[in-house]
């Protein structure tokens, strides 16, 4: 099964969604602020 992750890729992948999200946030509250 060639889809399977490994605990190193997801935490990857999870690190990568959690810093775009982060920035996304901060460019939410900018807007509020606006």
């Amino acid at each position: 099964d060639g889809k399977r992750i490994t605990i190193e890729e997801f935490g990857r992948m999870f690190e990568a969604w959690e810093g775009w999200h982060f920035q996304f946030k901060i460019l939410d509250h900018c807007d509020d602020d606006a």
